[in-house]
């Protein structure tokens, strides 16, 4: 049997794949979600069907937008109310100075359905930012979780509003919290992300595993916080929040390459674990790695030999070098490093070998 056939059979198990994190989980410390949403939620729920109506199905179109405005106060009727969200919403920008005004009104209620049609309008209701930021600077308002979906909606001009969000991002409520966190990752601008990378400093660790998977939607404007990352990952309290470090290092692809690959030198074979398997999720955008790379085959860690492999399979075995480096790969004493091989090979369409 050739080498290759061998490897193949040997099922890789615990370096395969790290086990995925969920983003938010009941803790022990009483932070859990509780066993039924509030009913001031109840109207975001309905949005979220309402989004995917046509407008036809909600809009009147022989209303004007004042008459919608004063239908949103409707004292019973929820699916009104909601109506009337999502007729106004189709006015757009043009709508954004009258419900502005109704974020004011004294019925939580109404409060609450004006930011739903703000939810609705999205990027064009820049103009609302202001008067949504306020609403957060209220600890007791109870429509901040709708304000901090619009400002997300909103998108990178709602970044003025970054620091309020970064307040709600420690409030008790750990809803609210999942709301902030989701909001400045929708913002993604440098400033969002460097609010994300504060988090990092707090004391619980769901929040900071969080924050990292915030930040890995961010794009390219959490290459600002590449450094940080890195120290993150290698200081870190435990193992998961190190694994997540690096690969969120690893989402910045090309910005990273030279950081990382510096790190395959490094003197903990954690470490160097850590930045092979950033490295493997960059695919082509790793190509500068592979000297690094090479030389890591060869680590005396299986981790990191197995990493390494990975990270060249995705990247790519253009030249002979690096296809005769991971035949060589085939007869390694480690049955995972062999499969990774293997899989690299396959990946790229030589299983001649």
């Amino acid at each position: 049997m050739k080498p290759l056939q061998r490897a193949r059979k040997c099922s890789p198990h615990a370096r395969r794949e790290d086990k995925p994190t969920r983003l938010f989980k009941t803790t022990s410390a009483g932070k859990s979600f509780p066993a039924s949403r509030p009913k001031r939620l109840a109207a975001l729920a309905l949005l979220g069907f309402a989004i995917c109506l046509p407008a036809s199905a909600v809009a009147t179109a022989t209303e004007s937008l004042s008459e919608l405005c004063r239908r949103l106060e409707h004292p019973q009727d929820i699916a009104e109310r909601l109506h009337a969200a999502e007729a106004i919403a189709e006015y757009g920008q043009r709508a954004v100075p009258p419900l502005c005004a109704l974020l004011r009104h004294s019925d939580s209620k109404v409060r609450e359905f004006a930011g739903l049609a703000l939810v609705r309008i999205g990027p064009e209701a820049e103009q609302a930012v202001p008067q949504l930021t306020a609403i957060l600077q209220v600890p007791q308002e109870l429509t901040r979780a709708t304000a901090l979906l619009a400002l997300g909606r909103i998108g990178p001009a709602a970044t003025p509003a970054v620091p309020a969000i970064l307040r709600v991002a420690h409030d008790p409520d750990w809803r609210l919290r999942k709301y902030a966190i989701n909001a400045l990752a929708s913002i993604g601008t440098a400033e969002a992300v460097r609010a994300l990378t504060a988090l990092l400093q707090s004391d619980e660790r769901d929040l900071q595993i969080a924050a990292l998977k915030a930040i890995q939607q961010c794009g390219p404007s959490a290459a600002t916080v590449l450094p940080v990352l890195l120290e993150f990952g290698v200081t870190a309290s435990d193992t998961d929040l190190r694994d997540e470090a690096f690969l969120t290092a690893g989402q910045l692809c090309e910005v990273a390459v030279d950081d990382l690959s510096t790190l395959l030198d490094a003197d903990q074979a954690e470490t160097r674990r850590r930045a092979a398997m950033a490295l493997s999720r960059m695919g082509t955008a790793g190509e500068s790695a592979v000297p690094a790379l090479l030389q890591a085959l060869l680590d005396p860690d299986a981790a990191v030999r197995f990493w390494a492999a990975r990270a060249m399979g995705g990247i790519g075995l253009k030249d002979p070098a690096t296809q005769f480096a991971l035949v060589q790969t085939l007869i390694d004493a480690d049955a995972d490093v062999r499969w990774a091989a293997a899989d690299a090979l396959h990946r790229n369409g030589l299983d001649a070998f």
